[in-house]
Formats: C-alpha cells, sequence, structure tokens
C-alpha cells in the first residue's frame, strides 16, 4: 500500500514506476480506461505523443474531456516499486 503523495498542495494516488526501464510517477486509478503521461514523461520513454489521435474521455462525474493526443501503447515491462 502507497501513501498518497503531496503534489501541486493536493494529496494524490501517484506513485514511482518503471516503464522499460525509466523510473516516472504515474497517477493510480485502479479504475480508469486511461493512463495519462505529461509530455516530458512520453518524451522519456520513446512515445511520439504527436502521431495520437482525438478522443473523448469521460470522467469520474460523467462529463466528456477531449484529449487530442491519444496513443495505445504497450510495454513489455512495467515494474511498480514497493515502498517499505
Amino acid at each position: 500500500m502507497f501513501p498518497y503523495t503531496l503534489h501541486k498542495h493536493y494529496l494524490m494516488p501517484i506513485i514511482p514506476i518503471l516503464i522499460e526501464a525509466h523510473k516516472l510517477w504515474a497517477f493510480v486509478d485502479s479504475g480508469a480506461t486511461f493512463s495519462i503521461l505529461s509530455i516530458d514523461d512520453a518524451h522519456r520513454i520513446g512515445i511520439d505523443w504527436e502521431k495520437g489521435r482525438r478522443q473523448m474521455i469521460v470522467v469520474g462525474d460523467g462529463s466528456f474531456i477531449p484529449n487530442d493526443h491519444a496513443r495505445r501503447v504497450t510495454f513489455q515491462q512495467i515494474l511498480i516499486e514497493k515502498r517499505v
């Protein structure tokens, strides 16, 4: 179990993960269909985010938000670091 992380003055479920040997912090939402990365993180792990397509994403309150750079990406290795 991970404690919430203070991020921009809010406690959030953000945890450290490794994707293809690149360490980043991920927002954990077990019910989410999509995961969102920053542009910097996408560059670091080799995702060309500009080749994405427009996708309407449903958020928690049922409303939709547009995402103009949605990409389907499959990774061979994702590790979640265990905090002690």
